[in-house]
């Protein structure tokens, strides 16, 4: 396809989709055809979220609603929400994978709480994808530094998070320029 030989990656933000009624993005199709497509949640405005375990589970959802069960892997549904992430970034040389040379970037859930299981034939990306969710974050470790640990913030709180991310908010406010009505 042309998006694909332009090397164009495209996000797929399934929950602002729907919040939207933006429509159901063909993923099976877009991939088939050789598109990175890498998975994200658009905003708070339109996810109020912001939860990449949602985003993943729906995609997968809506793929089998499209073209049926199977269309999509578990396996192509974590894909998108690493490498293909790290690819749209133009990071995959960095992040994306566990591999040697590539930062440590490290998330290890608990995935032996009552919604995660029972777990006979299921597979780890099975689990992952259509069980898992934010709340099972156990430990978080970026670059090799351990940032979240037993589901809370090693450094600081989630206020003084929630205060920081206001700020920056604001002070991009500031800088953007806006259409006046």
């Amino acid at each position: 396809s042309r998006i694909a030989r332009a090397g164009t990656h495209l996000v797929h933000c399934p929950t602002s989709n729907l919040k939207l009624s933006s429509g159901i993005a063909d993923v099976w199709s877009m991939r088939r055809a050789g598109i990175n497509v890498s998975l994200g949640a658009d905003g708070a405005a339109c996810n109020n979220t912001l939860d990449i375990f949602q985003e993943m589970r729906l995609a997968g959802l809506l793929a089998t609603y499209l073209h049926g069960p199977g269309t999509l892997s578990s396996a192509d549904i974590l894909d998108m929400a690493t490498r293909g992430g790290a690819r749209a970034l133009g990071w995959e040389r960095d992040i994306g994978s566990l591999e040697a040379g590539k930062r440590a970037d490290i998330v290890v859930l608990r995935l032996d709480r009552p919604h995660t299981l029972p777990a006979d034939g299921a597979t780890l990306a099975d689990r992952i994808v259509y069980s898992g969710r934010a709340s099972d974050v156990e430990h978080v470790i970026v670059a090799g530094q351990l940032l979240v640990e037993n589901g809370r913030l090693v450094h600081g709180d989630w206020s003084s998070l929630a205060a920081e991310a206001s700020q920056a908010r604001a002070a991009v406010m500031q800088r953007a320029v806006l259409p006046t009505p």
